[in-house]
Order: C-alpha cells, then sequence, then structure tokens
C-alpha cells in the first residue's frame, strides 16, 4: 500500500492541529482555553485491544450509538478512560476530539504542539499514542531537473548565431521506502458533571 505522508522536514507545520478533528456531538460549542493540560502516552497495543473490542461490540448492537442506554454508554466510556489510564468518572468527561496520522519522523508526545492544540480547544488531558509501522512505501516530491538545448538564429533565421541552453525544473511523485509511524491523540475535558449532562442529554458518548 501506497502511503502520501506528510514529510515533517518541511511539508507540514504541527500534523497534530492540521489532522484535528472536533467530535461532531459538540459541533458549535466552544470552550474556555484551559491554562495547563496534562500529556500522557499510552501503549499502542492497549489503545489499538480496545478499539478493536469495542468495534466488536458496536456491530453486534442493534442501536445506534445515540440510542444507547445511558447505564451501557457510561460503561463504554469507563472502559475507555480505563484504557487511557484516565482516573475520572465518566458523567465528567467530554471527549472534544483527537488527531490521526501517519509520519515519516518520529515526534515527541510531549511537545508544545500538543499541550498548545489541547489548551486551545478546552482540553484538560491529551492521550498521545505512537506505534512503529515499519517501512512503508510512501509517495513524496522531487524536483527532476532537465536541460535542453537550441539553435539560436537571427530574426531573419538566415544567419546561424549558436546554440543556447535551457533549464527546467518538475516537481514530480517519487516512491521512497520510509520508517513510518502512527500517531493517535485524543484530547479530554474534566468538567462538572451537571454541565455535562447539559451537553449529552445525559448518555455519554465515545469520539
Amino acid at each position: 500500500m501506497l502511503l502520501i505522508v506528510c514529510v515533517l522536514l518541511g511539508g507540514c507545520s504541527s500534523p497534530w492541529q492540521s489532522h484535528y478533528r472536533g467530535a461532531r456531538q459538540l459541533a458549535g460549542v466552544e470552550f474556555e482555553e484551559r491554562a495547563s493540560v496534562r500529556i500522557q502516552e499510552v501503549e499502542w497495543e492497549r489503545l489499538s485491544s480496545y478499539e478493536r473490542a469495542a468495534r466488536a461490540r458496536a456491530v453486534e448492537r442493534d442501536e445506534r450509538p445515540d440510542q444507547l442506554d445511558p447505564a451501557v454508554a457510561r460503561a463504554e466510556l469507563q472502559t475507555l478512560l480505563e484504557t487511557l489510564r484516565v482516573e475520572a468518572p465518566p458523567e465528567r468527561v467530554l471527549v472534544l476530539g483527537g488527531s490521526r496520522f501517519v509520519a515519516t519522523t518520529l515526534l515527541d508526545p510531549f511537545s508544545p504542539e500538543v499541550r498548545s492544540l489541547a489548551a486551545s480547544v478546552g482540553g484538560d488531558i491529551a492521550v498521545v499514542s505512537i506505534e512503529p509501522l515499519g517501512l512503508r512505501e510512501t509517495v513524496e516530491y522531487a524536483t527532476r531537473t532537465e536541460f535542453y538545448e537550441r539553435d539560436v538564429y537571427n530574426r531573419r533565421r538566415d544567419r546561424f548565431e549558436g546554440r543556447q541552453t535551457f533549464r527546467v525544473d518538475e516537481r514530480v511523485p517519487v516512491v521512497v521506502p520510509r520508517e513510518t509511524w502512527g500517531y493517535t491523540l485524543i484530547v479530554l475535558r474534566v468538567e462538572d458533571a451537571d454541565a455535562v449532562r447539559s451537553l449529552t442529554g445525559g448518555r455519554p458518548w465515545l469520539p
């Protein structure tokens, strides 16, 4: 499989920000920026195991996510929080959104970019997971330069005056094997239980 990746040596600034997607359920809701954010990392094996199991449970249900019994929804959110090692009661947690992307540079999960993004959307906790994906064929762009010559004549084209060299630069796609990593960021906000209930209708939900 070919991956068109963001080559971070100059292609993209803060992929955390450019790939961030807010929760659809909170569309139009703005939160006050937090003064501080706690960043923590979770093993990708742990997060992947949770995601596979959560998807299997969702497939087996007849109800849509917005139709879940509040007790079932609360249990699902509790399972996510336990996976992320976040010690907060589900009735006080809002999942604000997150980022998921692949890059050819190993990023620092505790970078200022992560902290700044989470704070700007109103998050208290930013959980990051990094999965090594090994060598992948990636599509990058390089500059191809070609030179060609042509004969030069006078205006009446009755006298040859020499040859002139021209240079043409062209950006072309190139398939390159690169060491790649998969990144997942989940931003959470811990809020008063009544405020969370008013936003969720008493039914916790997942990203």
